[in-house]
């Protein structure tokens, strides 16, 4: 739907000063409601007020007295990076336990990626990606397996 380089815009009708402003914070919303929905990033909204008559606008409400047209245009200028998971509950492993668990990961991943090696960093991420009730299982069974 959204692609990186292309302008878009938003556009609300209002009369007085009172009303552009709301109008301005409305079209605000819109793209902030897009950034999030479509994890993007659009550049500075840039406004333009255009009369009731102006050949851009299509399927024109009739005017009254003072009614304009408020468009807020935006570049969509990037997509966000995937977010990272969680890796709070990683702290709380002791460093014997974290070591573990990170050998017991890097076994199983080659047993599926053969030849393939993950840093520390890969690891971890793995493993909150796993979360923790995997996590203390496999620390469990791990601990039985080496006693």
């Amino acid at each position: 739907m959204f692609e990186v380089g292309e302008e878009y815009a938003y556009a609300l009708w209002f009369q007085g000063s009172e009303q552009k402003e709301k109008a301005e914070a409305g079209i605000v919303r819109c793209f902030t409601k897009d950034e999030e929905a479509h994890d993007l990033i659009f550049g500075p909204i840039e406004f333009e007020v255009l009369p009731p008559y102006d050949l851009r606008l299509s399927g024109s409400p009739p005017p009254e007295d003072g009614t304009e047209c408020l468009v807020g245009y935006a570049k969509c200028v990037a997509k966000m990076p995937p977010k990272a998971p969680d890796m709070g509950f990683i702290t709380s492993l002791s460093p014997k336990d974290l070591e573990l668990l990170r050998n017991i990961t890097r076994i199983e991943y080659t047993k599926t990626n053969p030849g393939q090696t993950l840093t520390d960093e890969q690891v971890d991420q793995v493993i909150a990606i796993m979360g923790p009730e995997v996590a203390y299982k496999l620390v469990a069974n791990g601990t039985k397996r080496n006693s």
